[in-house]
């Protein structure tokens, strides 16, 4: 007795495809977008090649044979074409976003990540802030900010600074204590009154910041509050995340929704040149949607100052606002962000003082005879060691001055 079978070549395509398949889907089920890399973009085109073609096979084949062929041989060189194009576009870094120009895969700014309204790193663990151009290390308190384990209970004549903000707070590009607010703690050695707390986040913003301050933090009784704003808390964070609206009564946190295409530009470099040719930015937010925002979130970030500053006068800690500038900012001489609206209307407030570090970042650059790019990493536009220590110059000269 003699036993044959015969195995169309397409199915064996599939059992072999299949594995990765399920991988994929259970990376994207895990970790969400951050399991795209170039290899998972070039596949979408695979399977789109074997789903035409079994639709075809078992569809119009049978109607005409002529038909398919001519079908399949059309599709396979635009199958061919588009394999070929996403995999220059991942080469040469098209239309990346800025995180995956960073190093960090696609990464929603819709997305929460952390449901917590504190935006802290698990307590009393370590953690690691890894980029293209470096890596460092960073140990948590129990509070989870990335710095020494701070005593509740105040020295007498302790005059206590705390620092708020972001990545350009907690230290993004630099080892630990060559943060802005490791070198400010080394302008103030020699005065044993001033004591300086590191409560920066990467990813954080004022919103954020001033729900850890309000909640958790004023129990450590900061006579100063130093807390940053750029245009990127204005034009991606608070732009995606709302103001005081995005914290729930039930203590999490729930940002806008992402449009539904979303996963549609996140597998594509080629959707993302269509997109980008229908208007959309890397907020998959259209210009004027943005001009649209302004208003409204100028007032959202005036009315949290003013509640912030009423806070800490109430707490007896007077509220430092620091305009921190980027690179390509410090270049243009100009923020990305046009905060005349918002100073103006802060101006008088009770308890606020404004420290805007462009003019100094400017006097520093030029004096020194250097480039902007010099005190920055040019992949990631983080501060590096020397942008940090010309960052916490330009506060503790502001501190001084105010």
């Amino acid at each position: 007795m003699h036993i044959s079978f015969k195995l169309h070549y397409h199915w064996g395509l599939i059992l072999i495809t299949l594995p990765y398949l399920f991988w994929e889907i259970y990376w994207a089920h895990e970790v969400g977008y951050a399991c795209i890399k170039w290899h998972t973009r070039l596949m979408i085109y695979v399977y789109l090649w074997i789903f035409v073609y079994l639709f075809s096979y078992y569809i119009l084949r049978p109607i005409g044979r002529q038909r398919h062929q001519r079908l399949i041989t059309v599709f396979t060189a635009i199958a061919v074409v588009l394999f070929i194009t996403e995999l220059l576009l991942s080469a040469f870094g098209v239309n990346e976003t800025v995180m995956e120009k960073a190093g960090a895969g696609y990464t929603s700014y819709y997305q929460v990540g952390n449901e917590s309204p504190y935006h802290a790193y698990p307590p009393n663990k370590q953690h690691w802030i890894t980029k293209p151009e470096y890596r460092y290390s960073r140990m948590s308190n129990s509070l989870g900010f990335s710095d020494m384990e701070w005593p509740v209970n105040k020295k007498n004549n302790e005059k206590r600074l705390l620092a708020l903000g972001d990545s350009f707070t907690e230290g993004d590009g630099a080892p630990y204590d060559s943060s802005y607010v490791a070198l400010l703690r080394g302008k103030f050695s020699s005065d044993s009154t001033i004591y300086i707390m590191n409560a920066g986040i990467c990813g954080s913003d004022p919103f954020m910041n001033f729900a850890s301050y309000h909640d958790r933090l004023n129990t450590y009784h900061p006579d100063i509050v130093l807390q940053t704003l750029s245009s990127g808390d204005m034009n991606v964070d608070m732009m995606v995340r709302g103001g005081m609206e995005r914290f729930l009564s039930n203590g999490k946190v729930q940002f806008k929704r992402a449009p539904r295409w979303e996963p549609v530009y996140a597998l594509s470099f080629i959707s993302r040149l269509c997109f980008t040719a229908l208007g959309y930015d890397q907020l998959l937010l259209k210009k004027t949607d943005v001009d649209n925002c302004k208003n409204e979130l100028d007032g959202k970030v005036v009315g949290l100052f003013k509640t912030y500053a009423s806070l800490t006068q109430k707490n007896n800690c007077k509220l430092l606002v620091i305009l921190q500038p980027f690179l390509f900012e410090v270049k243009e001489k100009k923020y990305g962000y046009d905060f005349s609206a918002i100073l103006s209307k802060l101006k008088g407030t009770p308890n606020i003082l404004v420290v805007d570090l462009m003019p100094f970042y400017n006097k520093r650059i030029e004096s020194a005879n250097k480039t902007p790019g010099y005190y920055y990493w040019k992949r990631d536009g983080h501060h590096n060691p020397d942008g940090y220590k010309m960052m916490a110059d330009g506060i503790y000269k502001g501190l001084v001055l105010k």
